[in-house]
């Protein structure tokens, strides 16, 4: 699709290249050991930003190597044949490879970087330095007012229904209130696993989806076979809402807690050990739609075609 088919003023790339490559308002999530170098590769070549948690590499050493590849990679593409892509970091200060997994990232200059947890402010001198951008996961009209007012470019509103941590805000509610204070660009966790729901969500206000859980499936996912074929073929009924894997309440899914023997019945007291440690696994709302095993090229461009349809059947969003 065209750029100006992008309906948002705020990811329009005719009005700012840095877009160039994104054929639809789609982000596809950081999944904490699912994401792979690969997926963000097939994801940002097939028209949408893709986002890599530095974690998912073992160590910075790791994670210096899989830029360096991906670098390379990249560069193969011509102007404006890949989508921007991004980082994941974990800004608190209880990650001790925080200092150095930004540095490495500002190294290797990438686009972008999402902070989770802590304060974006370390992030942003550093990133801004080589005209990166950054973003901050918010789960609060609080959070995100403070996020707004470090002056971060982008907000992540992880709503209800979100895969891995999740947030309890209905997502019109939390675009709407933030739509009152926030002009930079908004991104929406939360049960999206479609072309048209990211259309609809431009419609609220919204300028981006942030899709994760069809992206577990995908043949680029690190995923098990076991954990693919579950959310492949998952609904609503195969989620539990815990705070057993990482303190924070997380969407479960049943049959990886009857798999270590524990009965989700129980999931509110269950304890399965950290996300870094656990066999337990997670997704989101939208896993009743996530569709069939494919690779991620697959998957992005049958979201482009959802999404081309329903904006030409609607009409633009001014």
């Amino acid at each position: 699709m065209s750029k100006s088919m992008l309906h948002s003023m705020r990811i329009d790339g005719s009005r700012d290249e840095w877009w160039a490559g994104l054929r639809a308002p789609i982000v596809v999530a950081p999944m904490y050991m699912v994401t792979t170098a690969r997926l963000v590769l097939e994801a940002g070549a097939a028209g949408a930003v893709a986002v890599l948690p530095a974690h998912n590499l073992a160590s910075s050493a790791e994670f210096d190597s899989a830029l360096h590849d991906m670098a390379v990679a990249i560069r193969a593409f011509g102007p404006g044949q890949f989508a921007p892509w991004g980082i994941n970091l974990v800004a608190h200060a209880s990650n001790p490879r925080f200092a150095d997994d930004l540095t490495i990232v500002a190294s290797h200059r990438c686009p972008l970087v999402v902070t989770s947890v802590g304060s974006p402010r370390p992030v942003m001198d550093a990133v801004r330095a080589y005209g990166g951008r950054v973003w901050c996961d918010v789960i609060s009209i609080e959070h995100a007012r403070k996020a707004a007012a470090a002056g971060v470019d982008g907000l992540v509103l992880v709503c209800a229904g979100a895969g891995g941590n999740t947030g309890w805000i209905n997502p019109i509610a939390f675009v709407k209130e933030v739509r009152k204070f926030y002009t930079g660009v908004v991104a929406v966790a939360g049960a999206i696993t479609d072309g048209a729901q990211a259309y609809s969500l431009q419609l609220l206000g919204a300028d981006l989806a942030y899709i994760g859980t069809p992206f577990i499936a995908t043949d680029e996912s690190a995923a098990a076979n076991e954990y693919k074929d579950a959310v492949a073929n998952g609904s609503l009924d195969d989620l539990v809402l815990s705070k057993a894997a990482s303190g924070i309440p997380a969407n479960l899914m049943t049959a990886s807690l009857k798999r270590l023997g524990l009965d989700p019945a129980n999931a509110p007291s269950l304890n399965v050990g950290s996300w870094s440690d656990s066999a337990a696994w997670s997704a989101g709302h939208g896993i009743a739609s996530a569709g069939p095993r494919q690779s991620t090229r697959q998957l992005v461009e049958q979201m482009i075609r959802e999404y081309v349809a329903a904006s030409s059947s609607v009409g633009p969003v001014l």
